[in-house]
């Protein structure tokens, strides 16, 4: 199964059929502060696909027992899963989040989404177990394994719900003393085709043209990785439907 495409600059190879315009149409578009909008379809990329691998290098974690998070390694440390969470539980999450209208509109500039905060009183019963506490101490315990270092949940769990015209622009986040120094992302939503935008995009720097991995938009899908100066991200402006994404913070104890 295809779990994202590596970018690469130049046509030093053949040219991959269907192009990146072919399957992503408009989806991979980047909005930026003060600046054009920038479309990586109509960049000199090539790329290929990447697979999860099927060996035993890969990490057991999170709340289903049964994930495994892949590691990679460029353009910076991260890893991904195909699930995070229980089938049932993840669409009891996608239902619960679709009912929820206390949304607060976060516009940063070269940014905008919605977002809340998920408190356990308010979950419904079939969630209760994994926003337990209980439930949130095993993942700090298996987010520890995954990451290599001894991590405690920061602060509460935020949902971002991006519609259309909303997006996440080229940045990095240097955490300060005392803030988030690791990240675990769950996926969440109904739209399965790419065009429709909203998909992670990871570079070496802060460019468009240094994007090097795009992590399409696949509902339950995670992505963890390490906060620091060099862990540029983005989400390319979302075309239509709805993308949900939970954003669970960690820091070093």
């Amino acid at each position: 199964m295809v779990t994202g495409y590596q970018l690469s600059k130049g046509r030093h190879g053949p040219e991959p059929s269907p192009t990146l315009r072919d399957l992503f149409g408009d989806g991979l578009c980047l909005t930026r502060r003060a600046m054009e909008p920038a479309d990586l379809t109509q960049m000199n990329f090539i790329y290929q696909t990447a697979e999860t691998p099927a060996d035993d290098s890969a990490l057991a974690v999170a709340w289903c027992h049964t994930t495994r998070f892949r590691p990679g390694s460029e353009p910076f440390w991260y890893a991904q899963a195909e699930q995070v969470l229980e089938p049932e539980h993840a669409a009891g999450l996608l239902e619960w989040l679709e009912t929820i209208t206390d949304w607060k509109v976060n516009d940063g500039g070269f940014y905008t989404a919605e977002e809340t905060a998920l408190e356990a009183e308010g979950c419904p019963a079939p969630l209760t177990g994994i926003f337990s506490r209980d439930g949130l101490s095993q993942l700090a315990v298996s987010a520890s394994a995954l990451f290599g270092v001894d991590v405690e949940l920061h602060g509460p769990i935020v949902v971002h719900k991006m519609t259309q015209g909303h997006g996440v622009g080229i940045h990095s986040d240097r955490p300060y003393p005392g803030e988030e120094t690791h990240r675990l992302l769950v996926f969440l939503g109904h739209d399965a085709e790419l065009c429709r935008g909203g998909h992670f995009i990871l570079f070496a720097g802060s460019r468009p043209e240094d994007a090097r991995v795009v992590l399409p938009h696949r509902h339950n899908a995670g992505l963890a990785f390490r906060l620091n100066g060099d862990s540029y991200h983005a989400v390319s402006v979302k075309r239509s439907g709805v993308r949900y994404s939970l954003i669970i913070s960690f820091r070093e104890r």
